[in-house]
Formats: C-alpha cells, sequence, structure tokens
C-alpha cells in the first residue's frame, strides 16, 4: 500500500528550491525534488536484479539495486520482526495480553 503524503511532508524526496538567474525574467523560485535517504524507503522495496546469462556481472544491472544491500535491508526486517516486535501479530489479533 503507498503511503500518501501530505503536500510538502514527504520524507523520502527533499525539495530543493534555487533563485532563477538574474537574466531571468522570472522572481519565482525553481523547485527539484530528489530521493533522500529516509527509514521510509525500507517500505518500498528495490527491484531484484535479474542474472543475465550473458552478462554475469556480479549482481547488478543498470536499474537495480545490489545484492548485498537486499540481503542488508532482510537482515533488517528480521531484526525489526525479531527483536523489535517479536509478537506484532498477536497484539495487532488481540491474542497477546500483558
Amino acid at each position: 500500500m503507498e503511503i500518501s503524503w501530505h503536500k510538502g511532508k514527504c520524507l523520502t524526496r527533499k525539495v530543493l528550491e534555487k533563485m532563477p538567474k538574474k537574466k531571468s525574467n522570472s522572481d519565482m523560485p525553481l523547485t527539484n525534488t530528489e530521493k533522500c535517504k529516509s527509514f521510509f524507503n525500507f517500505f518500498n522495496p528495490p527491484r531484484v536484479p535479474e542474472r543475465d546469462e550473458d552478462h554475469d556481472d556480479g549482481g547488478t544491472s543498470s536499474n537495480s539495486v545490489p545484492v548485498e544491500e537486499i540481503q542488508k535491508d532482510f537482515d533488517y526486517a528480521c531484526v525489526i520482526r525479531d527483536q523489535i516486535i517479536p509478537r506484532a501479530v498477536s497484539w495487532f489479533t488481540g491474542e497477546a495480553t500483558l
């Protein structure tokens, strides 16, 4: 499910504003957005690299994330699941008690 951010409050993108050059007729600042590091990027999984038989480049392709980063994300998820919220489903369903 996609996170619906309020306008200007997205924590996965950084808004960059710069003033136009003095030669320009516009007084409005130019805005540009770029991705930034965020905890919430964890919930937007990277593309799994496809292995190409002809071009074995060690698990990366031009549009994908290296296998090491995918493994690191998986390890983080296991820590969250096992140590931070070990019985999350039980708490959500009401089966867990204090």
